[in-house]
Parts: structure tokens; C-alpha cells; sequence
């Protein structure tokens, strides 16, 4: 119960983030300031002494933190085990001393878990020196943006783009301090340049050190608030034809539909296009230059189609013919209704 209660202190101590010399000198500062400026003795003695106790504690905070991680996930099966096993002195009290005297106390969960997986063999030897190596020089930034790439390769989100864009983004940046992080990783081998026409590109080494410092839930798509492509999301599901899509109508539509990852094709029908032919929805907006329905019908057999009306402001005639079998109308540009249109592609959003 002792050990815990000072263990809680000095973690607690550790964490502090900002302080002033007259709080730790702990009384009426004017009391200690010697005529014609300067600390007495006295003072500079109870701060040398809270330095030697800040150090201690966060010394003994750090340690407490590093070991209780270690042991972290180990059932009690392996537990027994995993103590007796021999480890290598020197890579123990080399992490430790990384675990010290790093400056980020996030990175003390980075030591612990390559150590754990150091005792459990996960680790190729070829590999651990320079893993060491690589949590002692990479920042806590830099893990994250390691796992942001590993993501971004493993997945090709929904939306524009594909892999090499998405990881172009992330590996080229104008920002110097992300820049510098960039290029340690590329000097620790954890990206590589394996084509002219791609940027740099994780290695093996990068997906080793992310898997083992990250849980698994952590490296999906959805941990990082992405949704990724797969064959029902690429499929076309709505075609939106008007004669005019200048309105401004149309981007707030299209933004909502994209919302939902719901792909989608604004276009006046001119041709028979791909898309006309296999989006399972149409839907025909009247406006002020009419409505495309009888371009349509010559163009694909609207009756295989689910085919809906949709008003916009200033329409000048209305096809009330029994051919849409749903109608929207934005005159009003209510917001209200193209939620409900949404709400409608999203429910209906079937393959033909």
C-alpha cells in the first residue's frame, strides 16, 4: 500500500507541465531576495533540492511505468514463463536508458512494448539492434506518422485518389519539422524509393516496428476516421441528369451523397454513357430549362430503373406522367428535402 501511494505520487509529479520558482520556493518570495537583486542562499538551495526530488520522482515514475506496460496483455498462462525467460542485459538497460532520458513521456508505451516483444521473440536479430536504435532517435510524431502510412498503403479509401496519392500526401510536406521527420525515416530504412514515378514507400522494417508497437484496432481505416474502397462502394449508385447543373444546388447534394460514400454522377444525358447504364437510380431534376426525361428514354430502357423526380427553384413545367416513382422538391431549397432525398439514395443505393 506504501509503494503504491508513492508510486501515484510520483507519477502524478511527472505529468506536471508547468511550474513557477515561487511556488516550489513555497513562501513569500520577497522574503528571499537580497538587496541589490539576486536569490539568497537559502533559496537557491530549496530549488537545487525540488530539481534532486522533480528528478527522483520522475525517474521512479517512469521506471514504475515502463515495467507495469511490459507486463501489459501477458496472461497468466505466459506470465510464468515470460519472467523466467533470459533476455540480454545490454538491450535492457539500453531501453532503460532511453526510457529516462527521453524528453516525450509518451514514448515510454514504445520502449515497453519493443522490449516485450524482445522477450517474446518477436523480433527478428537482425532487426533488434536497429529497432533500439530507431526508438531512440525517432520522435513520438513519427511513430504516428508511420502508422498513418502502414494504414494508408494497406487500404485505398473511398472518394478520389488511390494508394500512391495517399501516400504521396503524407511523405511529401513543404513543413520543416515534418519534412526532417520524413527523411529520418527514410535514413533509419523505414521508407524507401523503390520507383521514380512513386514517392517514398514503406519498407518492411516500417510495417514490422508499427505492428508491434500498435494494437490492431488501431491500424484500420476506421481508426483514423476513413472508409475503404471496396467492390459495392466503387459501384455507381445514383445518376443525377439535368439539362443545366450550374446550380449550386448540386454541391450540397453531391457533398451529402459523398458523405455517405455513396458515388454518384451529376451530368446532362447527352450520350449513352457507362454511367447512365449502370446506376440502378436516376434521377431527373426539372429547372428552369426544362427536364431531360425524354432525352433519357431514347438514350436507356428507364424501365429498369428506379426513376425519381427532382424540382429545382424556377422550374418551368413539371412531367407529372406516372414514370418517376418518387418526387423531391428543392424549390424552396429546404434542406429538410435533400436530407430526405439523401436519406432515400442511402436506403435505395441496391446494385442493377
Amino acid at each position: 500500500m506504501i509503494m503504491e501511494n508513492k508510486k501515484t505520487k510520483s507519477i502524478q509529479r511527472t505529468k506536471k507541465t508547468a511550474i513557477s520558482f515561487a511556488s516550489v520556493l513555497g513562501r513569500e518570495t520577497s522574503s528571499l531576495i537580497i538587496p541589490g537583486g539576486g536569490l539568497a542562499l537559502e533559496g537557491i538551495k530549496t530549488l537545487v533540492e525540488h530539481c534532486r526530488e522533480w528528478y527522483k520522482d520522475r525517474t521512479e515514475g517512469r521506471l514504475y511505468e515502463f515495467h507495469e506496460r511490459i507486463l501489459k496483455g501477458i496472461n497468466n498462462e505466459q506470465l510464468k514463463d515470460f519472467l523466467e525467460k533470459e533476455f540480454s542485459i545490454d538491450e535492457y538497460y539500453s531501453l532503460l536508458n532511453h526510457v529516462l532520458q527521453d524528453e516525450e513521456d509518451q514514448k515510454i508505451d514504445v520502449y515497453a512494448r519493443i522490449f516485450q516483444a524482445l522477450q517474446l521473440g518477436l523480433i527478428l536479430e537482425k532487426y533488434r539492434k536497429h529497432i533500439i536504435r530507431c526508438c531512440r532517435e525517432l520522435k513520438y510524431s513519427d511513430f504516428n506518422l508511420m502508422r498513418l502510412i502502414y494504414i494508408n498503403e494497406k487500404y485505398e479509401f473511398v472518394g478520389p485518389g488511390n494508394r500512391v496519392q495517399q501516400i504521396k500526401a503524407l511523405t511529401e510536406s513543404n513543413d520543416p519539422i515534418k519534412a526532417y521527420g520524413i527523411q529520418t525515416l527514410y535514413r533509419l530504412g523505414c521508407l524507401s524509393e523503390v520507383d521514380k514515378n512513386k514517392p517514398l514507400w514503406p519498407t518492411e522494417l516500417l510495417k514490422i516496428i508499427v505492428e508491434l508497437i500498435y494494437d490492431e484496432a488501431d491500424l484500420t481505416e476506421i481508426s483514423i476516421g476513413k472508409k475503404a474502397k471496396t467492390a459495392d462502394s466503387e459501384m455507381l449508385k445514383i445518376f443525377i441528369a439535368s439539362t443545366d447543373i450550374s446550380s449550386e444546388i448540386f454541391g450540397t447534394i453531391s457533398h451529402q451523397l459523398s458523405t455517405l460514400y455513396i458515388k454518384h454522377v451529376i451530368a446532362n444525358p447527352t450520350r449513352r454513357s457507362l454511367p447512365l447504364v449502370l446506376a440502378p437510380i436516376i434521377a431527373v431534376c426539372v429547372g428552369p430549362t426544362g427536364s431531360p426525361i425524354e432525352k433519357l428514354k431514347k438514350l436507356i430502357d428507364i424501365s429498369k430503373k428506379r426513376v425519381v423526380k427532382i424540382l429545382l427553384p424556377e422550374f418551368k413545367e413539371d412531367d407529372s406522367s406516372n414514370t418517376f416513382t418518387d418526387t423531391f422538391d428543392f424549390t424552396r431549397k429546404d434542406r429538410a428535402e435533400i436530407k430526405r432525398f439523401v436519406e432515400f439514395c442511402d436506403k435505395n443505393k441496391v446494385s442493377s
